[in-house]
Formats: C-alpha cells, structure tokens, sequence
C-alpha cells in the first residue's frame, strides 16, 4: 500500500501515544519534526520493507540480521608483543587540556518552575510550578531532568578564564535536550551564542571544536556527503565553518564543510 507520510506519522503517533513512550504533545510534536527525515533515510536505504519491521517491530514482523554471527578474516600476523608503558621522565614537559562537552544551554530556563514534570525536559518555560512539597528550580541549574541556564555557563567560563590552559578540546552538545521542538534557528542560536561566549573567556587559547549528536534537528540527523540541498547537513556545518573560523585553518573549515 503506498501510505503518505502524513499517514504513516498519524499511525506513528498513535503508537508512541498508547504505549506512553512520551506525552501525547510531545509525541505528535517530536513525529512531526521527525517524520520527513526518517521517512527519506528509509526510501534511499538499502534495506527491504520486511528489514526495516523487523528492525522496529521484531521477528513477528521481519527478518533483520544485524546481531547474526559476522565472520571476520584477519590477517595471518601474529600480534607484537605488548611492552610496557614507560611513564615520562621527571621534568618532561606537560600540556593542560581543558575538556568541555555536553554544555546543553537551555534558553528558555526558568528558576523556581517545576524540575520534576511530566516532560523529558523540565524547569523551563511551559513546565509548570512544582507541587506543594517540592523546590522549584534553583537559579544555577538543578540536579533533576533539567538543562542549564545561560549564566551558570557564562560563570563557569568566568573561572576557566583565570586558569591556564594550552589547549581546549570542545566536543559539542551545545544545544537543549527539546529534541521534540527544535528548529534550525533554534540550533544556530545555541551554536553562535555558546560559541560568542567561549570565544570571549578562553579566545587566547587554542580551541578544538568538534560536533556532537544534538547540534542538527532533528537530533541525530548528519546526512551522509552524497545527500545536497536542503535535506544535507550543510546549513549546520557551513555555520560551524563561519563561527570557528579564527580557530580552524582553511583546510580545517573545508573538512568540516
């Protein structure tokens, strides 16, 4: 039968629905933002309608061998032997790294709002306050299913900045774990904006930026090089190629372009 996707995501969100894997808005919101990029992955997959049941449904569905027994030939060398590691004389020179990841700013964070709600996500705009007997969220952050706020990541930069570092290794996740509602500008926004930051507190010191799965929307969505147009990932990495560019080399940018 030849469904639309409009179709498949109503049956989509049916599911997600009554087996309650998330609230009913976030589920119909989550398969909305979803559903073009899953959809085009499987029409240009290699896998056969039966595979891709079995992948999500089980074997009551279809065949789909992924976790069969793989035969690995290696080559006939045998393996060196292992030597010890030598640790470095006294005196050796040594590198500071400072390694930052998984910032996760949250823009729309509100203090004193509900950190344990119903959603994914929480102590935001739209989660509510918190019942009788619980704390709202504290003006720093809060140890509950909540990202940060904006100024609990410019004042950790504040401290790093007195420090000395040779080198910072910045491995992504800039933006919130709202993986249901974002949109493009919402991801630039994260990117240019935790970027503008870390550039003005640690911008004397050589930084390594890399891409973490939350930078595309929908999450986890890199369209591999032969994917152009407006399904490819090149909005995403043409910005990262412009906001990095004081600490790539041109051959750096065109890599990651």
């Amino acid at each position: 039968l030849n469904y639309s996707s409009d179709e498949v995501a109503v049956v989509a969100s049916e599911l997600c629905i009554n087996l309650r894997l998330a609230p009913q808005d976030i589920c119909v919101q989550a398969i909305a933002l979803f559903k073009h990029d899953v959809i085009t992955a499987w029409i240009k997959s290699i896998l056969k309608p039966s595979e891709i049941c079995g992948l999500l449904l089980g074997v009551n569905c279809g065949h789909w061998d992924i976790y069969s027994d793989w035969n690995v030939t290696l080559p006939d060398v045998p393996k060196p032997p292992i030597a010890p590691l030598k640790p470095p004389k006294p005196g050796a020179p040594t590198t500071r790294v400072l390694f930052l990841t998984d910032i996760h700013w949250d823009k729309d964070y509100v203090p004193g709002n509900n950190p344990d709600c119903r959603d994914p996500l929480c102590c935001r705009k739209g989660s509510g306050l918190p019942t009788k007997h619980r704390k709202g969220a504290g003006m720093w952050g809060e140890y509950s299913k909540c990202d940060l706020p904006l100024k609990t990541i410019e004042n950790l930069l504040q401290h790093l900045q007195s420090r000395h570092f040779d080198v910072v290794y910045w491995t992504g996740d800039i933006p919130a774990h709202n993986i249901w509602d974002q949109t493009r500008k919402d991801q630039l926004l994260a990117l240019n904006t935790i970027t503008k930051l870390i550039s003005n507190y640690l911008g004397n010191v050589l930084i390594y930026p890399a891409v973490g799965n939350h930078e595309a929307t929908p999450v986890n969505s890199f369209p591999p090089p032969f994917i152009h147009g407006n399904e490819s990932s090149a909005w995403l990495y043409d910005a990262m190629a412009e906001a990095w560019k004081d600490w790539l080399p041109k051959e750096a940018q065109e890599t990651l372009r």
